[in-house]
């Protein structure tokens, strides 16, 4: 059977040594990186929100994730959501990152393991999946603008 308490002092601890760890790359940053009261960060990068997350429903992951790209009427929605699939194939484009559909945004998401993660390990995360976002964004920007002919 679980045990409550332990289940809520582990959710504590991850959410402290992930806090932790974004304060010092907040501070890299030039900015004022911290988890809320439920666990979440928010930091704006060039035209990305970005979200860090240790939810109370998985406590043991952090999540890491953006919307990438926004699909209104008379985009390409077909293609560009093709070539979402091809960067997910193995993750190579998406470097352990993938790719989803909510409503009408394609979002970026990373998830790993908050035990036995290291400060470099959430940075490197952290640096590689702003990368992807920024070339994901890219590539679908120009790949949903074109015809659907």
């Amino acid at each position: 059977p679980k045990r409550v308490g332990s289940d809520n002092e582990l959710l504590h601890k991850n959410r402290r040594q992930i806090g932790h760890f974004l304060r010092r790359i907040g501070a890299l940053m030039g900015k004022d990186i911290s988890l809320n009261s439920e666990g979440v960060a928010y930091f704006a990068y060039r035209r990305f929100v970005i979200v860090v997350e240790v939810p109370v429903d998985n406590i043991n992951v952090v999540y890491i994730y953006t919307m990438v790209c926004r699909l209104v009427e008379g985009d390409n929605e077909a293609a560009a959501l093709k070539r979402a699939m091809e960067f997910n194939y193995m993750e190579m484009v998406t470097r352990g990152a993938t790719l989803g559909l909510d409503g009408q945004e394609v979002n970026l998401c990373y998830s790993t393991f908050i035990h036995g993660l290291a400060f470099a390990d959430l940075r490197s995360a952290i640096e590689n999946f702003l990368a992807t976002a920024c070339k994901v964004n890219q590539v679908l920007e120009v790949v949903k603008k074109g015809s659907s002919t």
